[in-house]
This record gives C-alpha cells, structure tokens and sequence, in this order.
C-alpha cells in the first residue's frame, strides 16, 4: 500500500514538473509572438487613426442611426444587464 501511494506521489511530481517546463518553454516564445502582434495592431491603430472602422455589410451603428436598433433587442440587453 505504501509502495502503491510513493508511487503515486512520484508520478504527482514529475508530472506537475514537467507541466511548469512546458508551461515556461512556451512563455518564452509566447511573449514574442505576442510583442508582434501588439506591434501590428499599434501599427494599424496609428494608420488608420481618423478613419471609421470598417464594419461588415449589414452592421447597424447606433451611434448614427439608433431607430433601426429593433425594441426587442434593446431591451433584452437592458434585462441582461439589470440581472
């Protein structure tokens, strides 16, 4: 029985070092990818400042035309919202 539970506690701890190995590993190459990205996206945000941004055919914009907001979406967000 005790063998069983060293055993256990064994395979516990190897496995939760190797989780944290990969787990740094990935950081590492992660927080360069994501440096890049951040790159891109300041980079699209300083050209395309004083542009509207582009919305998908169909997108409704409140800001500029609120009465084609339909009344039951509107108020199902405001329930949402309350609750």
């Amino acid at each position: 029985m005790k063998v069983k539970m060293f055993l256990v506690l064994l395979l516990v701890v190897i496995s939760v070092f190797g989780i944290v190995v990969t787990a740094s590993n990935n950081n590492a190459s992660n927080s360069t990818v994501l440096s890049e990205k951040q790159e891109a996206i300041s980079e699209s945000l300083i050209n395309n400042s004083g542009q509207e941004p582009i919305d998908k055919p169909g997108t409704i914009n409140g800001a500029k035309n609120p009465d084609l907001i339909p009344d039951r979406a509107a108020y199902s967000i405001l329930d949402l919202l309350q609750k």
